[in-house]
């Protein structure tokens, strides 16, 4: 029995990778069954559509994974009104947008003759130039909002809750979640921004304990740089940067706020128990 209890962390940690490899495969089945359904013709003109059913595909799996693994939820430590999570995760989105801006400005400028930086940047390119060669909100639909709620289920949703219930600490869920999610995405540049915007993300996740403000987040956060086209220039973007930017200041702030509240929160149950 001993050798089960300390055996059980490490099939848990299996069972994270096996998520993992699980949410790819669902990809690829979809993917290598369309392809031998459907004519190559049809599939180079409606690519993204295709994306899009993957996508759902996944979404469904991983919504299932997760009402079966994550049964009992943990007490949120804060719980927002609609209109109070609609606005602070639009901040959050914003000010997570900047920081990332920032990142890829650096990187540029004292990181460009590196051989890893460049081949991080080759491959962003290649995705980007994928993701905006079709429909325009078939691309929105599909890297706007579908992925980032198949992403936020698994991490988030699955990921975390598993570490959580290894070590009981929120930190370490938080930590190695995110570290998770920056090494997922496969590249230097791309990995480092995507691991401290899982942070922040997990930290919302950990204080409030629902799925829909981390989802909303993710979402504001792939959709910032997806101008439609016609108004999708070089001043617009740079507009959007510059918000991108200022919000940095009040994603802080309510990080910080939300971090206050719950400490105050706990102070007060502890007092009354």
């Amino acid at each position: 029995m001993d050798i089960i209890k300390k055996l059980k962390p490490l099939w848990q940690i299996l069972l994270i990778a096996v998520f993992m490899v699980s949410y790819d495969l669902i990809a690829m089945a979809v993917d290598f069954s369309v392809f031998k359904l459907i004519p190559n013709n049809w599939i180079e003109v409606h690519g993204e559509w295709i994306a899009c059913l993957i996508s759902v595909f996944q979404i469904v799996f991983l919504l299932v994974l997760y009402k079966k693994w994550v049964k009992r939820q943990e007490t949120p430590q804060i719980t927002f009104s609609l209109v109070e999570g609609v606005w602070k995760s639009l901040l959050i989105g914003f000010g997570i947008a900047g920081i990332i801006f920032i990142w890829n400005v650096l990187v540029n400028l004292l990181m460009s003759n590196s051989s890893m930086v460049k081949s991080s940047m080759d491959l962003m390119e290649q995705a980007d130039k994928q993701a905006t060669n079709g429909y325009y909100l078939v691309e929105l639909l599909f890297v706007g909002i579908l992925a980032p709620i198949a992403e936020e289920l698994l991490l988030r949703g699955v990921v975390f809750n598993t570490l959580e219930r290894i070590y009981k600490k929120p930190w370490f869920a938080i930590v190695i979640s995110s570290l998770i999610f920056g090494i997922w995405h496969g590249n230097f540049v791309q990995g480092v921004y995507t691991f401290v915007m899982a942070l922040v993300v997990s930290f919302v996740y950990y204080k409030t304990r629902t799925l829909k403000w981390t989802m909303l987040i993710h979402i504001v956060i792939n959709s910032s740089t997806m101008l439609p086209p016609g108004i999708d220039t070089g001043m617009n973007q740079t507009i959007v940067n510059v918000v991108s930017l200022v919000m940095i200041i009040p994603m802080m702030y309510i990080i910080y706020r939300m971090e206050k509240k719950s400490k105050h929160l706990l102070q007060d149950m502890q007092t009354v128990s």
